[in-house]
């Protein structure tokens, strides 16, 4: 009988959760392999409430600048290995590695991201 109402609330978890994405936009799809220091900077710039007014496009710049933050974040984890106090998943573990993008992209406008990543130790 628990088996049984599981399942049935799993399917109409199942069921719902496909109404709503297909009332949803979809997502923009984020090109690592693509995005140069010169974009990265941009979007972190367009991710910065001090300079972008409009919330509805800083939400989504936020949302792209997170994304690059949290890939670097977990590259740098799986090249480097776990190192809670070296690579701190919090708000100032998060500015700190966004500083460190930042400083290896300044100057380095055409180069690929995920070359400048590699470099960050």
């Amino acid at each position: 009988m628990k088996i049984r109402t599981a399942a049935c609330c799993l399917l109409a978890f199942c069921a719902s959760s496909t109404v709503f994405a297909a009332e949803s936009k979809k997502p923009q799809a984020i090109h690592f392999e693509t995005t140069t220091c010169g974009n990265l900077l941009d979007i972190f710039a367009a991710a910065d409430p001090k300079l972008n007014k409009d919330t509805k496009m800083l939400k989504g710049a936020q949302d792209r600048a997170f994304a690059f933050v949290a890939w670097t974040h977990g590259y740098l984890n799986g090249r480097d290995g776990i190192d809670a106090k070296r690579y701190p998943f919090n708000q100032a573990g998060v500015t700190q590695l966004v500083g460190e993008i930042y400083k290896a992209c300044k100057g380095n406008d055409p180069k690929l991201f995920l070359d400048v990543v590699k470099e960050i130790h």
